[in-house]
């Protein structure tokens, strides 16, 4: 069966919107339409069908004209595309046996198929989705506006090749047609088919209705046959069932299959007259062929379609009228068959009778042992209360014990809190004690640089003078050759610097250039000269 995707889509100008919306919402009713299934019309979105509909729509094109103005600052070109419809259905033979539910189902997913490629992806350019049942086959009817950022641009979104819209096949197959199950047409290029306009179609199918048709041969229905002298319950509890319907399942299958074959034959004829029809269709459009000689030639061909099948359901009568003689022998001898039968199951009723017995002995001890052990599984029952009570008054014990352990640890808890935060004040004493005295040691520390700076100062200017004093001594000795004064003053001394005890830690110091660098104290002591 053939279960193709069909996907067409058509470019709408401003003159044929309106016929385009009278069709799909039903405002005008064409000739080939069932007027009585008209109400099985379904609106998937959009507009409602009837005039209020299409006011609402021309309401709606009217107002995307208008943004099209603001946007674009000029209005839509005369010949401008303003709508697209797009049509969606299925192989007319695979989509009438659908199920309505997934037919509606693919359906909307089509819709949304139509606002994404042709409606620029905005559910506010959908027109109208409308379902028609009133046809002969269901399909669907899509209108979007191409409208991309306020303005109609049909090219933007569908273009102009014919790779295009095979690449929108191709889309529709993949995005829609795999999720149902459904096949992807094939390319012209290989069918070799050929364009046929709808009204040639039309006019064909009106002369094909006038064409003679051969008598209808009813396929028997096997499926619902109702078997003949259905077995009671006395057979059921007697054991005659199977031997009685062995010969009768025998005999009944192979007359089903005898009809099966006759009602494939018939069907099979049905559709080659099918299959015919749509030769005699193509072959009228593309060769011309005078329309009388292809009547008398499908006069011809159903008289022969129909002496073949008239031959094969008299062969299949023939042979259903054969197994019946042979099924009413076969249901002569089922009373003899029940007769020798019938001692055989009274002994082994009897042998039955005295297993049962048997097995009701053994079913009495085995209650006993049951109530046996069901009074043991009540005494550990009980067991297991006492020890659960057990279990009860040392869990509450232990829980005593522990909240006591919890309350001891808490206080215990709390009272290194409060030491911690005694502790706490206390360095935080120490700590601003520390930040004083280091406060003060960072003035004496730059008092005794000043006083450090001003005796070296001092000591310059002594060194100064006392070599000036020196030489000139010195001179006048080596001039007059007199001795050596003893009256030549000794050096200033260095200032004793006493040192104050400080609050902070003692540094760690290694002399000149060691790890805790050089003693701040410590004053360069230059030699005496002579």
């Amino acid at each position: 069966m053939k279960k193709f995707i069909i996907h067409r889509i058509k470019k709408l100008k401003s003159a044929g919107i309106a016929g385009a919306l009278a069709h799909n919402l039903r405002t005008r009713v064409p000739d080939y339409v069932d007027k009585n299934r008209i109400g099985e019309n379904l609106v998937l979105d959009g507009v409602p069908f009837g005039r209020s509909g299409y006011s609402a729509a021309t309401e709606k094109i009217s107002a995307m004209l208008e943004q099209h103005r603001q946007v674009a600052g000029r209005r839509a070109r005369s010949d401008a595309v303003l709508m697209v419809e797009s049509f969606y259905s299925i192989s007319p033979e695979y989509i009438k046996n659908m199920d309505k539910q997934d037919m509606m189902n693919y359906f909307r997913d089509c819709t949304d198929f139509a606002i994404r490629h042709y409606g620029g992806g905005n559910s506010e350019n959908l027109i109208s989705a409308v379902v028609h049942l009133d046809e002969a086959t269901p399909h669907l009817h899509v209108l979007t506006a191409p409208v991309v950022d306020g303005v109609f641009n049909a090219k933007k979104l569908i273009g102009g090749s014919r790779n295009v819209l095979r690449q929108k096949q191709t889309i529709i197959h993949d995005e829609v047609g795999i999720k149902y199950g459904l096949d992807r047409g094939v390319y012209r290029e290989l069918t070799g088919s050929k364009h046929i306009k709808n009204t040639d179609i039309q006019e064909l199918r009106r002369n094909i209705k006038l064409h003679p048709r051969p008598e209808r041969v009813d396929v028997v229905d096997t499926q619902n046959f109702v078997y003949p002298d259905a077995p009671t319950k006395i057979d059921y509890l007697t054991g005659r069932v199977p031997s009685i319907l062995i010969e009768q399942r025998r005999i009944y299958d192979s007359v089903f299959r005898e009809l099966e074959n006759a009602n494939r034959v018939i069907s099979s004829l049905a559709v080659d007259r099918a299959q015919l029809v749509k030769l005699l269709n193509r072959a009228t459009i593309q060769t011309g062929v005078p329309l009388e000689f292809l009547r008398r030639q499908v006069r011809e061909e159903n008289k022969q379609v129909l002496r073949v099948a008239q031959e094969r359901a008299e062969q299949a009568r023939a042979t259903a009228q054969r197994k019946q003689v042979q099924l009413d022998a076969a249901m002569r001898r089922v009373p003899e068959l029940v007769q020798q039968e019938t001692q055989a199951e009274r002994e082994r009723l009897q042998q039955e009778r005295e297993r049962i017995r048997l097995d009701r002995q053994l079913v009495e001890r085995e209650m006993e042992q049951a109530r046996q052990a069901l009074k043991r599984l009540e005494e550990g029952r009980c067991e297991v209360e006492r020890e659960r009570e057990r279990y009860a008054q040392l869990s509450a014990g232990i829980d005593a014990q522990v909240e006591e352990r919890l309350a001891e640890r808490q206080a215990d808890l709390e009272a290194r809190l409060v030491e911690a935060e005694i502790n706490e004040r206390n360095l935080r004493a120490q700590r601003a004690a520390l930040d004083a005295a280091q406060d003060r040691f960072n003035e004496d520390w730059e008092r005794f640089q000043d006083e450090r700076e001003e005796h070296g100062r001092q000591t310059a200017d002594w060194e100064r003078q006392y070599q000036a004093k020196f030489l000139d001594i010195r001179t006048r000795e080596k001039n007059e050759r007199v001795p050596r004064a003893d009256w030549i003053p000794e050096p200033p001394t260095a200032p004793v610097v006493e040192r104050k005890s400080s609050p902070l830690p003692p540094r760690r110091s290694g002399g000149r250039g060691g790890r805790g660098g050089p003693n701040p104290f410590a004053i360069n002591k230059r030699p005496r000269p002579r």
